[in-house]
């Protein structure tokens, strides 16, 4: 793992260098304010190994820089910030794959925090008890949320199912009964042939990538569909496709040509993958 050297003599941003352990959570501070950065990282070096701090940002506009570049679990985010806030930086990742812990000296600001999917809420100074609570549910929250990779594999060398990992252990998903995906902040709930849902601790983006080679097409900012189970399509608006269980989902303007061109090279391409209705 690449680490970078440090800055911490100054406000500005900065990366920290720390030894990897065993579950290294990549970590960045936004904090503006030099004595409470500088304590929370004391905390952190004392009782928290775990935790590999990656860099320290003043500003949002910095850490929305890295974030945008670099592979971060958590991140340890300061509400008044100079120029944007710690919201205004959220909002710049709306499929967000990191956890975030607020910390700020303000506590009217819990609501709108938890409405950000923030994992904590830690006031100024930082309490090591309360620290220590939150990096637990972070550790907890990243065991549980191992990567969902393709299992089995067909005679065509293509996988036929998806592994779900959840706190209880993992369900295996064939491909073929999904009838679609639909983002929930850092969530996804798949929506399957028998009428049931899971619920996976993965964006919609991470599972794009898992599912564009098996057919699969993103046609909205909420939704994937298996085209397996696409019953019918109507213009109205940008488009809209109506589901086998009977569910219509907008299609997006920007992905209603995708869907077309990728519908005409469906039955040939992914027939074996994933079964076409016929």
């Amino acid at each position: 793992m690449i680490v970078a050297p440090v800055l911490e003599s100054t406000p500005g941003p900065g990366l920290y260098h720390q030894e990897a352990t065993p579950l290294s959570i990549r970590t960045i501070l936004v904090e503006d304010e030099l004595a409470p950065r500088r304590r929370l990282l004391r905390l952190i070096e004392q009782a928290h190994p775990d935790l590999k701090i990656c860099g320290t940002f003043s500003r949002a506009s910095e850490a929305r820089v890295y974030l945008s570049e670099s592979k971060v679990d958590l991140v340890f985010l300061d509400i008044h910030l100079p120029g944007e806030s710690g919201f205004d930086l959220l909002d710049a990742f709306p499929e967000r794959s990191f956890q975030v812990i607020f910390v700020t000296g303000y506590d009217h600001y819990a609501i709108r925090a938890i409405r950000c999917q923030a994992l904590d809420y830690l006031l100024k100074p930082v309490d090591r008890n309360a620290l220590k609570a939150a990096i637990g549910r972070i550790k907890e929250s990243i065991v549980t949320q191992k990567p969902e990779i393709p299992s089995k594999k067909e005679a065509s060398g293509h996988p036929d199912s998806l592994t779900l990992y959840h706190r209880d252990g993992f369900d295996l998903v064939r491909f073929v009964d999904i009838l679609y995906l639909k983002g929930e902040d850092n969530y996804t709930r798949f929506f399957l042939e028998d009428g049931t849902f899971k619920l996976a601790t993965r964006t919609l983006r991470e599972f794009e990538n898992l599912l564009a080679p098996v057919g699969f097409i993103r046609i909205h900012k909420s939704h994937i569909v298996n085209p397996r189970w696409i019953k019918s399509y109507r213009f109205e608006n940008s488009g809209r496709v109506e589901m086998i269980d009977g569910q219509w989902l907008d299609v997006s303007r920007r992905r209603s040509e995708m869907l077309f061109a990728q519908l005409d090279r469906f039955s040939i391409s992914t027939r074996s993958r994933i079964g076409f209705r016929s």
